[in-house]
């Protein structure tokens, strides 16, 4: 690589780093290592189903937004102690993706800190069998994106259970993420740093190794555009949620004297075809029901209001169901 710009992103704001990503894939033509750190959050792959992919309760409870980005693969979690990379790249006409060539430089960074780290099968990077870097990779025109997360010091806990989803109620086409055991790179450091440390000795490793290589901050322009895409695309439900392919969902639901199910199926975000089985309610009152619901976004903020309305209130009390939105995620 030559003229390699250095960006080091000042912001924690999720959606705004992704956002830098779009913006500098589609409008630099130079060669680029980024960079960044977010706050907690979950960042799912393009072609992935938001809502299968998480836990409702525990994202709500820790209010962590989910971002889909630009790229496949699966779900990933973001927080203060994980950092993120980035190389935008033009890209080589005719030849394959190669995700070892861009992992290779982080890879030797890791190996000059005596870290026994390696290139797993699944473009991914682990330590003792471990995975402590997930990668993905996107294509724009002749212009390539290959970004990926180090989990040096993150909160292992919050991560597993934010991104613990409930893949079993969903039947969809929409790519699944491959569970791994992780671990914290600073576990395996001779000499431990804070996370920014790692952060800097990163970033002086590759401008070392790049001898061309340029610092690089937003100007007012990058930053506006920035900021726009931010608004307009990453903090949207169409873009983070309602984009997830379509699928059905299936679920029952075990009370004390009856097993309620639902089925359903949603596509661009909105529910149709709902059934509902209960003895609790008559034919009738399941029609009701079913027109109440069919056209509804399945989203939580949705379906929590409309769950809310005086005829779901009375269904909650027959079936002693205290929590009716259990029967949607």
């Amino acid at each position: 690589m030559s003229n390699l710009l250095c960006i080091n992103s000042t912001f924690t704001n999720p959606y705004l780093n992704l956002a830098a990503e779009e913006y500098l894939l589609k409008n630099f033509d130079a060669d680029i290592f980024l960079l960044y750190i977010n706050k907690p959050s979950v960042i799912i792959g393009k072609h992935q189903n938001a809502l299968a992919e998480i836990s409702i309760k525990d994202i709500t409870q820790r209010n962590i937004p989910v971002i889909r980005r630009l790229s496949g693969g699966g779900t990933v979690y973001h927080d203060l102690g994980n950092l993120n990379f980035a190389w935008i790249v033009q890209g080589e006409k005719n030849k394959p993706v190669n995700f070892n060539k861009y992992m290779n430089d982080v890879y030797l960074f890791l190996k000059s800190l005596n870290i026994n780290v390696v290139q797993t099968a699944n473009n991914d990077m682990a330590i003792n069998g471990k995975k402590i870097s997930g990668n993905a990779e996107h294509i724009f025109k002749n212009r390539l994106i290959h970004h990926g997360t180090l989990l040096y010091n993150s909160n292992l806990e919050d991560l597993n259970k934010v991104i613990a989803g409930n893949k079993r109620y969903y039947s969809t086409k929409a790519v699944q993420s491959k569970r791994a055991e992780v671990s914290n790179i600073i576990n395996f450091m001779d000499k431990p740093v804070s996370v920014n440390a790692f952060r800097n000795a990163l970033l002086h490793f590759i401008k070392t190794k790049h001898s061309q290589s340029i610092d690089y901050q937003f100007n007012d322009k990058d930053l506006n555009s920035i900021k726009s895409l931010a608004a307009e695309k990453y903090s949207t439900r169409e873009w983070n949620f309602d984009y997830s392919p379509k699928y059905s969902f299936e679920k029952n639901v075990t009370l004390k004297n009856d097993i309620i199910s639902v089925k359903f199926n949603v596509q661009k975000g909105i529910i149709s075809d709902f059934q509902l089985n209960t003895k609790y309610l008559n034919n009738n009152e399941l029609i009701d029901f079913s027109t109440h619901i069919n056209g509804t976004n399945h989203h939580p903020k949705d379906i929590e209001s409309l769950l809310s309305q005086p005829f779901f209130a009375q269904f909650k009390e027959k079936a002693g169901l205290e929590h009716l939105n259990e029967l949607f995620f």
